[in-house]
Formats: C-alpha cells, structure tokens, sequence
C-alpha cells in the first residue's frame, strides 16, 4: 500500500514537470525586426516542444522597445512556469525607424519635449509591409498611450500597440505623514526620483515652493506633494493689527489699523483705523504695512 502511494506521488511530480516545466526568461535581449517566437526570449530551450519554441508571440517593429512581463507570456502559454520578471526586447532599426517616428508623432499629440522615454507594453497583429502605413495615437491613461497603425501595402494590415511613457525627474514628496491643516516646514520634505507620467496632479520640483503653505490633504511619508493641495497662508490674517500710512508730498502719515479680511502682499483689502473707527482700502506691502489707497467718510 506504501508503494502504491509513492508510485502515485512520483506520478503526479512527473506530471507536473511534464505539463509545467520551469523555463527562465532572459532579462533582455537585442533583435531583428519580424516575428517574435519563445525561443528567442528563453535562456534554455531543454525540455520545451519544438512548436512551442516556434509559436509566432508578436510581430517586432524596427527601432522599438518592447517590455513584456512574465504575466504577458503566461497568458500566451499556459502550461508553462515562466521564471523571470520581464524581458526587454531592444529591436534593431532598418531603414523605417518607428521609434524616431513615434516620439515626434507623441510629441505632437501630448506637447511634449525631448525629456521622456516609451516603450511597448502589448502588441496586436502581424504586419507584412511596413513601407506604407498611417498611426492614430489614443490616450489610455496619465501614462500609457494606445497606437494603431495602419499598414497599406499589398495587403492591409493592422497593429495595436500599447505604449508605457517614461520620464524620471526628482520631486518633492513628503518625508514624514503631513496632517491636513499643517504649515509645511523643509523637515517635512524631500526628494525623490519618480515616473512623472505616474503622477496625476501638478508635481514640484523645487521644496522652496513648498515650505510654508497649507497642507489641503494630508499626505502619507513617500507621497509625491501635488500643487493643487497646497495653500499659500495669509501674510496678513482677518484680525490681525499692522501698521497703514498715506503719503503727502513731503510727509507720510501713519495709523494703527486692524485688517478686515485675510491678505497677501500685492492684495487691496479693507482694514479699520483703531483711532477713527473708519475702514480704509490699501495695498498690502511687505512688513506688512498698508498702503492707503482710499478712507470712507
């Protein structure tokens, strides 16, 4: 009985390796453009079918840069216990350089610069002339594009790419949990080398432009501190008593007064004179002081 069940045990081990052979994935790999197959993305080839190794995966196109997962070829061949995280396939540029022809058209379509980077994520269909051909680019998300190129050869053919866009910058994120409410101080920051195209909001680049102003959220420590919940604090706040003054030719004049409303420098707000009891309009200035512009009777 002991041996009918080792038998059985050995059994279903030499199923499992049968039916799930483990097969490494290269880390990257350079090649020509034309029909990817596994056998050019496996570091060993030992135990794997030859119509496996041939399967057509997707169709490279010259001076493009594909980054397909390990989820990627699980889906294509489920049988297969893939190792590895991801293969980069570097494909080499004939006289058609799609990669120099994608960054002008991305350029154009989002307004960009030269300061980004793509690559392809998925890809749908096999070409056969690449000569003739138009490209419709549609946005997915903050950070992936979707390309449909037409090619009009002999015979029409179509493919789909789905790009990921790149482009590594140093922002400000918070250092610590920045509560909603608190004053921003440079302790409470720092930077941090991130994907900008994974960021959905206006992202800062320099931590002066942080120190000082209101968080609107709160932040958690590592997350990337967004313009949009930011809060410039008053310089001058509704209660607050500054020092005003109107200038005559040859004297200038000055008065308490107390300030009807929040300010900042470069603002006209409404302040009351402690003296008179009147309200005054002026220029708020640095100090503070205000500049009277105008008194109610």
């Amino acid at each position: 009985m002991m041996n009918l069940k080792r038998f059985f045990l050995f059994l279903l081990l030499l199923i499992s390796v049968i039916v799930f052979p483990g097969v490494q994935l290269k880390s990257d790999v350079s090649l020509p453009p034309g029909v990817l197959k596994l056998r050019d993305v496996l570091v060993d080839h030992k135990g794997i079918s030859g119509d496996l190794l041939e399967k057509p995966i997707i169709f490279l196109i010259p001076g493009l840069t594909y980054k397909m997962d390990k989820d990627f070829f699980e889906r294509k061949f489920p049988r297969l216990d893939f190792e590895g995280s991801c293969v980069t396939i570097t494909v080499n540029a004939s006289s058609l350089d799609f990669g120099k022809i994608l960054r002008e058209k991305i350029k154009d379509y989002l307004g960009l610069k030269n300061d980004f980077h793509f690559f392809v994520e998925r890809s749908y269909g096999f070409p056969e002339d690449l000569e003739n051909f138009s490209i419709r680019i549609t946005k997915i998300s903050q950070s992936r594009l979707s390309v449909f190129i037409k090619f009009q050869g002999n015979r029409i053919s179509y493919v789909t790419l789905q790009l990921k866009l790149s482009s590594l910058r140093k922002v400000v994120v918070a250092a610590r949990r920045i509560n909603y409410g608190e004053i921003i101080s440079k302790e409470d920051l720092e930077y941090a080398r991130m994907n900008v195209f994974d960021v959905t909001g206006t992202y800062i680049e320099n931590m002066e432009e942080c120190i000082g102003k209101k968080a609107r959220k709160m932040f958690n420590k590592g997350e990337v501190i967004l313009q949009e919940f930011l809060e410039k604090t008053p310089d001058v706040v509704r209660g607050q008593i500054i020092l005003a003054y109107v200038e005559f030719p040859g004297i200038k004049v000055m008065s308490l007064v107390r300030s009807m409303e929040n300010g900042w420098i470069g603002e006209t707000i409404a302040a009351r004179n402690l003296e008179t009891g009147k309200l005054v309009y002026g220029i708020l200035e640095e100090g503070p002081f205000l500049r009277v512009l105008e008194v109610t009777r």
